[in-house]
């Protein structure tokens, strides 16, 4: 029995054992202790009054020096100085203008000059499948599509002369290339109406009897077999005439 201001201790060389205060009649205070808590308590105070002894908690608490606080406002003089030069130096406009003007040597010249972009034409052509049912009988045209028949268009430009007044001349040389393999067979023979026969016979109703027949002489004696209504081409003759 603990009686009001005294202590009693039960069984002190147990692992754990019970202590108990009254301090007062009306309050009382509890603690369970364990050897490994008293263990762990003496081990860490070891341990900080050993760090205390080399200077580590101390360190924290040295004033800097006067020659460390002379290099931090030397960085920070320069850092604002390098900023201010900097800001009435126009260097983006000066890198945009180097690289963007056109002129030979130059990121944007090499690009101009010849684009990179590889662009492809698909050409369709519409075959004539009755074109002597049309001629004779006046049948409409039965069409049959044809095609794709690819080429790759090269850009470049040429003969490039830069003037005085800032100004550049040029020409612009188109070359089609055919890409078979995305392609069909350009050789096949198709059937396709005539069109300069079909322009001039468009005009006939504007012009004399004879000035048309003349017309469409020449065209014949020219031309032969091809003064017909249809005539029968490849697609590389029909494209590139």
């Amino acid at each position: 029995m603990v009686m009001g201001g005294a202590r009693s201790l039960e069984n002190p060389r147990t692992p754990g054992f019970y202590v108990a205060e009254m301090a007062t009649p009306h309050r009382l205070s509890q603690r369970w202790s364990t050897p490994n808590d008293v263990a762990i308590r003496v081990a860490g105070s070891r341990w900080k009054q050993a760090a205390q002894d080399r200077g580590f908690w101390n360190s924290y608490k040295r004033p800097m020096s006067s020659s460390g606080r002379l290099a931090v406002i030397t960085f920070s003089i320069a850092t604002v100085a390098l900023g201010v030069i900097l800001s009435f130096v126009p260097w983006l406009d000066y890198i945009i203008f180097k690289e963007l003007k056109l002129w030979n040597g130059s990121l944007s010249y090499s690009y101009w000059q010849r684009p990179g972009v590889i662009r492809l034409t698909k050409v369709y052509i519409f075959n004539v499948t009755n074109p002597q049912g049309f001629l004779e009988h006046g049948e409409k045209p039965k069409l049959n599509e044809v095609g794709p028949f690819v080429y790759r268009e090269d850009m470049e430009k040429v003969n490039i002369k830069f003037h005085d007044n800032d100004t550049v001349s040029y020409q612009h040389n188109k070359i089609l290339r055919f890409v078979p393999e995305l392609s069909v067979d350009k050789t096949q023979k198709l059937v396709v109406p005539n069109i300069p026969l079909l322009t001039v016979t468009s005009f006939s109703p504007n012009l004399a009897g004879w000035l048309f027949n003349l017309l469409v002489s020449g065209l014949a004696i020219t031309y032969r077999e091809r003064a017909k209504p249809f005539v029968h081409v490849t697609a590389e003759e029909l494209v590139f005439g």
